[in-house]
């Protein structure tokens, strides 16, 4: 299905490095993506739904994928490297949910809640890395829930508009 595995394998351990905090040698890397599923969706297929999650990460090895909020508007458009579905792993939480559709040529790495738990067994730093990207995601859906997207607001309104979501 993959018909460059070299460069796959290449932007899944640059997105492990700079996203998640983790290094991987490259034979460990291919050991590790034995285990992993890779799916070419159809531009526009609704590709993860918070509704019906599978856990694990996904991510996005080619291509792009927009996040879409509970009301099907746009949150964020996501490219090579960037992942999703990382909010399944912390059932304790109360994430907002999300969906993500593909875009055109995307390819998808997924890996399985088992594969991430035995990585992180692995690399203890690995949890805080993935639980900081979940909030970061969740707290974008929540700011542009707060900003509609078709206002004009200045980068101050903004900033204002972002810092009350904290407000207690």
């Amino acid at each position: 299905m993959i018909q460059d595995l070299k460069g796959a394998v290449q932007i899944i351990g640059n997105s492990l490095r700079e996203i998640l905090r983790i290094s991987l040698s490259e034979d460990e890397l291919k050991k590790y993506l034995d285990q992993a599923q890779f799916s070419q969706p159809s531009s526009g297929n609704i590709v993860w739904n918070w509704a019906k999650p599978e856990n694990g990460i996904y991510m996005v090895v080619k291509g792009k994928v927009r996040w879409l909020d509970a009301n099907q508007n746009l949150v964020a458009t996501a490219g090579e490297g960037m992942i999703f579905g990382e909010s399944t792993l912390f059932n304790q939480e109360n994430f907002q949910s999300y969906t993500v559709r593909a875009s055109i040529n995307l390819l998808l790495c997924y890996l399985p809640e088992k594969l991430v738990r035995e990585l992180i067994y692995k690399y203890p730093n690995l949890q805080e890395s993935i639980h900081t990207q979940a909030i970061f995601k969740d707290l974008l859906i929540l700011y542009r829930q707060k900003i509609s997207v078709g206002q004009n607001f200045t980068p101050i309104q903004k900033i204002y508009a972002a810092l009350s979501l904290f407000k207690e």
